[in-house]
């Protein structure tokens, strides 16, 4: 569809923009996915 980008091409983007960010901006982000994730199973048992 026009105009509008699709999931592949969203994460693609958002991947690049990624590799702007400084390491320590990285790290925090992956810190706080690891996080949500635990969360997550946690929730789910």
């Amino acid at each position: 569809m026009r105009g509008q980008l699709s999931e592949e091409d969203t994460r693609a983007v958002i991947a690049y923009i990624k590799t702007f960010w400084p390491r320590n901006v990285l790290a925090q982000q992956i810190q706080g996915s690891v996080e949500y994730e635990a969360q997550l199973k946690e929730d789910a048992r």
